[in-house]
């Protein structure tokens, strides 16, 4: 298991120590990895088993205070006494993260982290209805071409919305008991979506914990898997630099071009989750030659939580679609329906994700902010409009500085909170940016546009690449 991981279990045995935390610092791998929480020390090496799945080993050899706070209940504080292996000077925080720690405190007080259990079943019913309804107009009008696009586009939007909400239970807003949000997360992700929701927990929570950070190594698991989109997109000058020595130059070709290619590659994005959620699901299964990329089980070996439930709810999602092929549509119709949901719904989902974090500041470890302003500084809100379309369309994510802020806040609540983040965000001169959901789109291409130009002038120097 490694030196650093004997080490560390001779130093519980031995009881806490204090530690400095240059010591702690080296201790920045899966398999040696400790972190600090409000002064604790705590020993995650090699922690597979963590309910919240790899993010553990994002903040490996750091202060993971605050990602602490962030995704975890009061009672898991109990938890970390049966980790802790030493303790470390104290380090007094900022003015701005001191403030954003009282607004929780008040958040909570003000019951903003209690969710409403009629605006979630009410948003359940809502997704089973629209999914209801593209059954009915297949059933209505078997083997017809427009009541198979007709259906397909209703199914993309079941498929999205239940996306937002399976979202929702799994950051463990809904429910005290993280059982019942696991259920619903397995009901809705597995089998409505045909995702395996543990593959999403843990790219999720990865991203909540460094959005928009490079990862340093291959090995060491510190960056955002949502901007690592090479060799097709380059959104910072370091990915540009890396596309514009691609030996292969394939890379080159398609950052020189990511403009028209960002719209067609948003279509496939959907069909490449399921991909690699699928590859997740099935690699324990499978020996580790022939296991996807990191994501796909590779590098991020899964450890699923309930792998029979992760399995049954994929297995029963794809049979229901081809009975629903086979009842009622020609083979051609079949595939037309199948790629027609997943293209439509591969836009919807990615044009709300892009928004959110795409053309913002993207940091190397090294220039890497506090955990509340790399947040701030990383995240894009989106303005509602006056019929509230963008607040649905998003699933409430157009609040997406306050939802990284406050993971664990229910949906419904994030409305009341933004105001005041926003006046608190003034206050200390952190930015706070917020544009209309076209608007935010525009600076993203704008960025592509930008981060495309040094990879077009080489080619210009080097017409050879």
């Amino acid at each position: 298991m490694g030196r650093g991981r004997d080490s560390a279990t001779s130093r519980k045995a031995q009881g806490p120590t204090f530690l400095s935390r240059e010591e702690v610092a080296k201790h920045n791998t899966m398999g040696d990895a400790w972190v600090i929480v409000d002064g604790r020390v705590i020993d995650v090496s090699d922690w597979a088993e963590h309910p919240g799945g790899r993010v553990v080993f994002t903040v490996a050899g750091q202060d993971a205070t605050d990602v602490f706070r962030g995704f975890h209940s009061p009672a898991a504080w109990e938890h970390l006494a049966t980790r802790q292996i030493g303790t470390v000077a104290p380090v007094e925080p900022s003015a701005f993260d001191k403030e954003v720690l009282e607004l929780r405190k008040e958040f909570r007080k003000n019951g903003w982290f209690n969710a409403s259990p009629f605006y979630y079943t009410y948003k359940t019913a809502e997704v089973l209805g629209i999914a209801a309804a593209g059954v009915f107009v297949l059933h209505s009008f078997p083997h017809n071409w427009f009541a198979v696009i007709g259906a397909a586009l209703l199914l993309a939007t079941a498929w999205q919305q239940a996306g937002w909400l399976s979202h929702d239970f799994m950051h463990h807003q809904v429910f005290e008991n993280r059982l019942g949000g696991d259920i619903m997360g397995l009901f809705l992700g597995n089998f409505i979506q045909g995702f395996s929701v543990d593959w999403w927990k843990n790219k999720h929570n990865t991203h909540h914990s460094i959005p928009n950070l490079h990862e340093s190594e291959d090995d060491l698991h510190d960056g955002d898997p949502d901007i690592d989109t090479l060799p097709f997109l380059a959104w910072s000058t370091t990915m540009a630099d890396k596309a514009r020595r691609d030996p292969s130059g394939w890379s080159a070709f398609f950052v020189r071009n990511q403009q028209m290619i960002f719209f067609p590659l948003l279509s496939f994005a959907r069909l490449t989750w399921a991909q690699q959620s699928i590859a997740y699901a099935l690699a324990p299964l499978l020996p580790e030659t022939a296991r996807g990329g990191a994501w796909g089980g590779g590098r991020v070996a899964p450890s699923l939580r309930y792998p029979v439930a992760e399995l049954v709810g994929l297995a029963a999602h794809y049979t229901v679609l081809l009975v629903l092929a086979y009842l009622y549509m020609t083979p051609i119709q079949a595939i037309a329906y199948f790629l027609t949901a997943q293209m439509v719904c591969g836009l919807m989902l990615a044009v709300s994700f892009v928004v959110g974090h795409n053309g913002m500041e993207c940091f190397d470890k090294a220039d890497k902010p506090g955990f509340f302003e790399l947040q701030l500084r990383a995240t894009r809100n989106v303005t509602d409009d006056c019929i509230g379309f963008a607040g649905w369309f998003t699933g409430g994510l157009h609040l997406q500085v306050e939802h990284h802020l406050f993971p664990t806040m229910p949906r419904h609540h994030l409305a009341k909170a933004a105001p005041i983040v926003e006046a608190l965000c003034k206050k200390h001169g952190v930015r706070y940016h917020s544009q209309p959901l076209l608007v935010g789109v525009w600076e993203v291409l704008e960025c592509l546009d930008v981060m495309a130009q040094p990879v077009i002038r080489a080619l210009h120097e080097f017409p050879a690449m």
